[in-house]
């Protein structure tokens, strides 16, 4: 019934505001729209969900009219702002839907264009405004009231808005103003439909009567120039204050819709697909209408190209929804890829190259990675063209001097696209050693750093089968140019951080092209061993210091005022200068440069014994299949296999003993020189524990030797950025010897209240993942992980509510370690205060779905009421009983059964309110042609017991106030003898 009333206020709106032929009021027929404007306003508080859509449906659907309601608009908006927290998906949905359409559908186009940019809309209101007041202090009128209030309102959006209303409310002349403002925007721009720009929504009709006052004559030939010149500046000075007004309320509109951009930024990891998608069209739209909080929006949008679900769904109200991929996909590409129809071919090629180079500024890793993906995609979709490949690539190798983003945001687009056409990077590989291992990428590293990136897609990006034998990559001999230039490249003396980002993508792209890695990889680690420890003059070691701060210093170009910001590189340490009073600088430099090198050449050394076992078993195995291919007998098959079988397990026993025995403890192991190193320069301590942890994933000896050393070091270090990559290192530990890490896995939790975000960030990141693989087991401490869920920071708490959700798809994983978790945020030295114990609870609750273990957990929680002495833990538990379903039967028989474990905790006022909420939920879920008897029994035991409780507790405070009577009578008591006897023992003394 309510949403038939309100489609047919809807409509009367409708028929009211375009019926021009009836002859009605303007007053009363606003005040008509207005009366009905209010109600629709107020069932946007309707209890029904499906009424609250409806309204806004009716809102859109009056949005599409020529009339825009000014006035209700301001409104319109605040109410569809306050509506996207609705609790209902559907309302949110049509709420997004809603605040797009009412951008779509501004009025304040006429006098500056579509665009709502909030800084250009600031400008013009702070010229008109100074305009005005130059005008008034020339004609010398003082103070003029101000349309839209003072600045303070100007400033606040919502208070703007309500100055503007009373402002029109104070006498007739705002009518005029309505009418002036019209006639403005009519001069202005002549072509446009019969919009008005302030908010009386009768600009004609007003308009018409104004031209209709003038009917008394005027001589005029007693006019003076005076005269007409005083009527020109009273006309113009009108026309500012009705543009002052126009500007004020857009810059309302503009400010509403902004400040719903951070909620409708986080829709777009909503659940629903259907707010998903709304909030990416709102983006979008907000992108072409040029608002700022587009940005925020579009980039965080990205992330959605690992969305699963890509197929098409229909809603409740029949229209079909696109995947979530596919929508991204085509959002990216009408904002940024593909062709404006009035420009040239060049300029088309020019802006889609300009616009992928700019989507890597300021990027962050996880950015960067989805945004390989999306060009990826559309690599192989075909939807790249060939020309803009051939300007990234002309950007990337220009001789000329242009900002340092612009070459690295080409060579980084151009390793994405690879991705999917290794082509696209074999074509040109000289181009490749020439500018980024070569003049360009010694004074940049961060280029070099992506250009290597780049080559490693020259071996392709097939991945490999899970026990597949066969190796489809391509490698190169070790004399061919590439590796020499990457030789020069990590040799190149240099003393920036960036060093080391672009040495670690040099060594993964020697080990994943060349034939023999270990040769070249072993000439670098003796060439860095004789330049860090061969001893070096003052004045050599004082340059080296000099040239260090020289490089740092160029690589800081200065860009062009109006050029994009340099984007950072990802995890990239900045770049401090060195006082050059540090003259032992270049040494520890060194030292740290050839640490970085052992760590990282021992571990990807292991992915390359894999692939050499890999290698031998295929050979092993096309050798063994040859030798017996004559052999067509079902006898001779079976014996193949087993002789397979055991040449394989040989091959892979050799290579096991390789890592363990001769990688760190050969006779002519250079890695293992580099072991019992000790070192104390900052820059050097954090190499060297990287270099320690990566040394520890080659051998179980190495490992458990060090093990404790780690931790302590992770326990007691300072720098959150050594405490931070041992919880990464701990993560790979845990890969290769997950029995070494599960035993000392406390040491790990310790990480989850570190005060550094990254670091904690880094361990439930590490956790998340060890604990999902099954690498260690859970033993008590998913209680620190659930602390995670209240974290003050929201990505904190996202990882953690991601972490639940992925475990609650293990088998009894959440329900086996509840009563773990409750015991652990409840008492002890790690329990939480109640509030964050109940929104924890809450929570972690919502995975418990089978009925058999809601009954298990009733259960197992009312047992626990007998092993609790607190009152805390007494409503702790209650709590958590009170969040359990009860939908079945047995659930509450269970409740009823574990009376006698709680029954003396009811005189508790919290325990006993909980109790009351299960009975309520019980008989919500109760049949209604079933009998209630049993809940009024029971309901009525707990009333009792708690009336006794209450008497006992009132019983034992009066017997505990009786005995601390009794015992200061007592005290007083002997207190009087002692003194009474003491004047007799004086005497007989």
């Amino acid at each position: 019934m309510r949403m038939a009333l309100i489609e047919i206020v809807g409509a009367l709106i409708k028929d009211i505001a375009m019926d021009e032929e009836t002859q009605v009021d303007a007053h009363k027929k606003e005040n008509r729209i207005n009366a009905l404007f209010d109600l629709l306003f107020e069932r946007t508080l309707d209890l029904n969900s499906y009424v609250r859509a409806k309204v806004l449906n009716t809102f859109s659907r009056l949005c599409d009219l020529p009339v825009k309601f000014p006035k209700q608009r301001h409104e319109i908006t605040k109410h569809v702002v306050a509506m996207l927290q609705d609790k209902s998906s559907s309302v949110r949905r049509y709420a997004i839907a809603l605040l797009t359409k009412l951008i779509l559908t501004h009025p304040f186009g006429l006098l500056h264009g579509g665009p709502l940019n909030l800084t250009e809309w600031e400008g013009r209101y702070d010229a008109v405004a100074k305009e005005l007041k130059e005008m008034e202090k020339t004609l010398g009128m003082g103070e003029m009231p101000d349309p839209e209030g003072t600045q303070a309102e100007k400033e606040e959006t919502e208070k703007q808005g309500e100055g503007d209303e009373e402002e029109e409310s104070e006498d007739d002349e705002a009518d005029e103003d309505d009418a002036d403002a019209a006639e403005v925007a009519e001069a202005m721009e002549e072509d446009e439909e019969d919009e008005e720009p302030a908010e009386r929504p009768q600009p004609k009709k007003e308009k018409t009567s104004k031209k209709a006052r003038p009917s008394l004559p005027v001589d005029l030939a007693n006019v003076t120039d005076e005269q007409v010149l005083a009527a020109f500046d009273a006309e113009k000075h009108v026309k500012l204050k009705l543009i002052k007004k126009y500007v004020a309320d857009a810059l309302a509109f503009i400010r509403q819709v902004e400040g719903a951009s951070e909620t409708l930024s986080q829709l777009l990891v909503s659940t629903s697909k259907a707010e998903v998608l709304e909030s990416m069209e709102f983006f979008k739209t907000a992108h072409e209408y040029e608002m700022e909080c587009a940005e925020i929006g579009i980039t965080k949008m990205i992330h959605l190209i690992w969305t699963k679900d890509n197929s098409a769904t229909s809603t409740e109200d029949g229209k079909e929804l696109k995947g979530i991929r596919s929508k991204l996909v085509e959002v990216y590409r009408l904002l940024y890829f593909d062709p404006l129809p009035d420009l040239e071919p060049k300029q088309q090629v020019n802006r889609i190259a300009k616009n992928m180079i700019e989507r890597t500024y300021g990027a962050t890793l996880a950015e960067l990675t989805s945004l390989e993906e999306l060009m990826r995609s559309l690599m192989v979709d075909g939807q790249i063209h060939t020309d803009v490949i051939n300007k990234l690539w002309h950007v990337y190798s220009v001789e000329r001097e242009i900002p340092r983003c612009q070459r690295r945001g080409a060579i980084i687009i151009l390793g994405m696209i690879s991705l999917a056409k290794p082509e696209v990077v074999s074509e040109r590989l000289e181009t490749l050693l020439k500018v980024g291992l070569g003049r360009f990428g010694k004074a940049d590293l961060v280029l070099a750093r992506y250009t290597c990136i780049a080559l490693q897609r020259l071996g392709g990006s097939t991945k490999k089968v899970k026990g597949s034998l066969t190796d489809k990559s391509i490698r190169f001999p070790m004399e061919h140019p590439l590796f020499r230039k990457l030789q020069d490249a990590i040799e190149n003396p240099s003393h920036s951080m960036d060093w080391f980002g672009m040495a670690e993508q040099a060594v993964n792209t020697i080990y994943l092209l060349g034939e023999q890695p270990d040769s070249l990889c072993t000439t670098l680690l003796r060439n860095f061993t004789v330049r860090a420890f061969t001893p070096k003059s003052k004045t050599a070691t004082q340059d080296a210091t000099n040239g260090s701060n020289a490089m740092d210093e160029d690589a800081k170009e200065p860009e062009a005022e109006d050029g994009p910001r340099t984007p950072p590189s990802p995890g990239k340490t900045e770049a401090t200068e060195q006082p050059n009073e540090q003259v032992d600088l270049g040494d520890s430099f060194n030292l740290s440069q050839l640490l970085f090198l052992v760590g990282h050449v021992a571990i990807k050394h292991i992915v390359y014994l894999e692939l050499v076992e890999r290698d031998l078993k295929r050979r092993k195995d096309e050798g063994a299949k040859e030798k017996q291919a004559k052999n067509a007998g079902k006898a001779a098959i079976e014996e193949l296999d087993q002789i397979v079988g055991n040449a394989e397990d040989d091959i892979g026993d050799h290579i096991a003993d390789v890592r363990e025995r001769e990688m760190l403890y050969g006779a002519n192991s250079i890695l293992g020189t580099f072991g019992p190193m000790i070192v104390h320069d900052p820059t050097l301590r954090n190499a060297a524990t990287l270099a320690l942890s990566k040394l520890m994933c080659v051998s179980s000896r190495f490992c458990e030797e060090n093990l404790l050393l780690l931790f302590k070091i992770f326990e007691t270090s300072k720098d959150p950025n050594i405490r931070g990559n041992i919880v990464i290192a701990l993560g790979d530990i845990a890969v290769c010897f997950n029995n070494m890490i599960d035993e000392n896995s406390d040491n790990l939790y310790r990480g989850l209240t570190d005060k550094d975000l990254n670091v904690k960030k880094n361990t439930l990141m590490v956790l998340t993942h060890l604990i999902l693989n099954g690498m260690i087991k859970v033993k008590g401490q998913l209680g620190e992980m659930a602390k995670c869920l209240e974290d003050e920071d929201p990505r904190i708490a996202d990882l953690a509510k991601l972490f639940f959700t992925e475990l609650s798809t293990k088998d009894n994983a959440i329900y086996n370690n509840l009563p773990d978790v409750i015991s652990h945020l409840s008492v002890g030295e790690h329990a939480v205060d109640e509030e964050t114990f109940q929104s924890t609870m809450k929570y972690i609750f919502t995975f418990i779905e089978k009925e058999k273990q809601a009954e298990s957990i009733v259960e197992k929680l009312c047992q626990r009421f007998r092993l609790t002495e607190e009152p805390r833990q007494w409503q702790d538990i209650a709590f958590c009983l009170s969040l359990l379903p009860f939908k079945s039967e047995r659930s509450m028989k269970k409740l009823i059964e574990g009376l006698p474990f709680y029954q003396d905790k009811l005189h508790n006022e919290v325990v006993y309110t909980r109790f009351s909420e299960i009975l309520a939920k019980a008989r919500s879920n109760k049949s209604t042609n079933k009998p209630d008897s049993e809940l009024k029994e029971f309901e009525a035991i707990l009333q009792e017991h708690r009336d006794k409780g209450a008497e006992d507790q009132a019983l034992e405070k009066t017997m505990k106030k009786k005995a601390d009577q009794a015992k200061k009578r007592a005290t007083r008591r002997g207190a009087r003898r002692q003194r009474a006897a003491t004047p007799d023992d004086e005497g007989e003394d």
